[in-house]
């Protein structure tokens, strides 16, 4: 990644329900604008966000969180069914900055995905630990060197009930990592894009005392008019004063 001081944007989504075009369309507005994007591994909007920075010749300005790494041959390890192996590695080649083994460097590597009864780290952990590592990324601003810091998730179902409100922490067994990803940017105090499950606002989660406004006002044939991006308490607070 180059040492400039530009926005930097995060993007988190589900691997199914979600319409890729939806992605591509806001993703390619992100990049158009001038921003810095940072995003996982996975099928679905993750694979859709990589593809656009690389459709547009933008690999200098992404950053990709991989839950898998390299062996020693520098072929893909430790990558799982919903891993979009091929758009990593693309990426990775083009000059993208991949982030291997995210969340999980200080860990022994090369068996973890073997048949061994005793599996040190469960996908689901490994998984949290990455997208924590990415949250956490973004909101330090890519390490000191961007600054300006978004996070835009694409949910494929409403927010669980687990997660109420926001945390500065990760909070693990809610079954949905994106809202999970979310609801930890919303606790550090990220500014927080989502675009709704079914474009519904009511499919959003009400986490007390802040409230979400779509994005784009009243410009339907803007990507964002389908987007909300969430106030929190704090926030309004600060901008009223």
């Amino acid at each position: 990644m180059n040492d400039v001081r530009i926005p930097i944007v995060g993007f988190t989504g589900s691997r199914v329900g979600v319409d890729p075009a939806l992605v591509n369309r806001a993703a390619w507005a992100t990049i158009r604008g001038g921003k810095h994007i940072a995003t996982g591994c996975a099928q679905g909007v993750d694979s859709c966000v990589i593809r656009a920075a690389l459709d547009a010749e933008a690999a200098e300005h992404l950053d990709v969180f991989s839950v898998f790494g390299l062996d020693a041959s520098g072929h893909s390890a430790g990558h799982w069914f919903g891993s979009a192996v091929a758009d990593v590695m693309a990426a990775d080649r083009a000059g993208a900055t991949v982030h291997w083994w995210a969340g999980w460097k200080e860990l022994p590597r090369y068996d973890w995905w073997s048949d061994t009864p005793n599996k040190p780290i469960s996908l689901a952990a490994r998984l949290a630990m990455r997208s924590t590592e990415m949250t956490e990324f973004v909101d330090q601003g890519g390490l000191g060197r961007l600054y300006g810091t978004t996070m835009i998730g694409f949910p494929a179902k409403p927010c669980p009930k687990k997660l109420r409100r926001p945390s500065r922490h990760w909070k693990g067994g809610s079954g949905s990592g994106t809202w999970a990803t979310l609801h930890l940017a919303a606790g550090l105090r990220m500014q927080v894009i989502v675009f709704a499950p079914d474009g519904d606002k009511n499919n959003l989660p009400r986490w007390g005392g802040g409230q979400w406004v779509r994005l784009a006002g009243r410009r339907p044939k803007s990507v964002w008019f389908q987007a909300f991006r969430w106030r929190s308490p704090e926030v309004v607070n600060w901008r009223d004063n």
